[in-house]
């Protein structure tokens, strides 16, 4: 005989909503329960979207629901899509612009573009969007540069450049493999005019891990630090209050492990010296830390990606938090 067991409405909606934070597929389902738990599913479904080529139709805004219930968005379109182009048939093409200027999307805390050269769509004649303008970012105060190749220069008449100036206080970057800039290079490079920026996290290169190419790494940390003690004197010069709280260095963990292949535990205590040592690079305002990504060594794209979606969602430690963590901690991570 079968037993059925009741449990207490609030123990209901707690399972619930842990079921929200941990996956989006769990939302979608729940919210085709019935209207009261759509009501409670449709933030959770709503809070991350992705926009990209492939995903045409959410770029027109007659077909995207619920935008206000957005606050995270991997932004990603490409170039307009012709007509005749993929699956797309009998529409004529939508730009960019059109999705960033939705009249309800005015929530958007986090987000994510290619390069600083995505955001040439928040460029253009607001005339055309019925001057919503930017009213839809002002809220948005982290940005991630998942695939930066090469640096462009700000215009400082652009909307996009007050954006990153004036709103931005969070920088995540993951350098291309293309890139040709040194990590220190990009550093000063994001840090300049902006004028709110108080944490920025980077990708060293690749070949800066690479140990045979450098006496050691404490060396890359010191230059890294040395690169902002050098911003922040800039600032001071020109009466420009220096903003900088953290800095943290992303380090790939699978590139890591090739500097000590098959020697897990060597790999891991070099690591948690060169944590320490850079802890050490600190003064009254500024701080220096380091944290491990790709711990599954796959695909460098989805990597960034699941680690970006980690962070956007609710109770889960960010960078930044993982930036802080004691020494000691990283055993239970890498």
């Amino acid at each position: 005989m079968e037993t059925h067991v009741e449990l207490p409405v609030e123990i209901v909606f707690q399972i619930l909503e842990w079921g929200f934070s941990t996956s989006h597929k769990f939302s979608l389902s729940i919210s085709l329960v019935c209207k009261e738990f759509r009501k409670l599913a449709l933030p959770h479904v709503f809070n991350t979207v992705f926009i990209s080529r492939t995903k045409y139709d959410l770029l027109n805004n007659h077909f995207f629901p619920h935008a206000s219930l957005v606050h995270n968005i991997w932004f990603d379109p490409g170039p307009p899509i012709a007509p005749h182009q993929g699956h797309v048939s009998n529409q004529i093409p939508i730009p960019a612009c059109a999705f960033l200027h939705l009249r309800f999307l005015q929530n958007i805390t986090h987000i994510a573009i290619r390069d600083s050269s995505s955001l040439a769509a928040i460029d253009c004649d607001c005339e055309s969007h019925a001057r919503w303008e930017l009213s839809n970012l002002k809220h948005c105060h982290s940005l991630t540069l998942f695939d930066r190749s090469h640096y462009i220069r700000p215009n400082q008449d652009l909307e996009s450049s007050r954006f990153l100036a004036e709103n931005i206080t969070h920088i995540q970057v993951f350098l291309s493999s293309s890139t040709t800039s040194t990590g220190c290079e990009t550093l000063l490079e994001i840090v300049d005019h902006r004028c709110v920026l108080t944490h920025l996290a980077i990708t060293p290169p690749i070949g800066e891990l690479v140990l045979g190419q450098r006496d050691n790494l404490e060396t890359m940390v010191s230059e890294y630090w040395m690169a902002l003690v050098v911003t922040k004197r800039m600032k001071l010069a020109v009466s420009r209050n220096p903003t900088m709280e953290l800095f943290v260095l992303m380090i790939d963990w699978s590139q890591w492990m090739k500097n000590y292949p098959g020697n897990v535990d060597i790999a891991r205590r070099k690591f948690k010296e060169l944590v320490s040592f850079a802890r050490t690079r600190a003064d009254d305002q500024m701080s220096m830390s380091i944290v491990p990504w790709n711990m599954q060594g796959g695909s460098r794209a989805d990597a960034v990606r699941h680690l970006w979606m980690e962070q956007v969602s609710s109770g889960v430690e960010t960078v930044w938090d993982r930036a802080l963590w004691s020494v000691d901690r990283w055993d239970q991570y890498i």
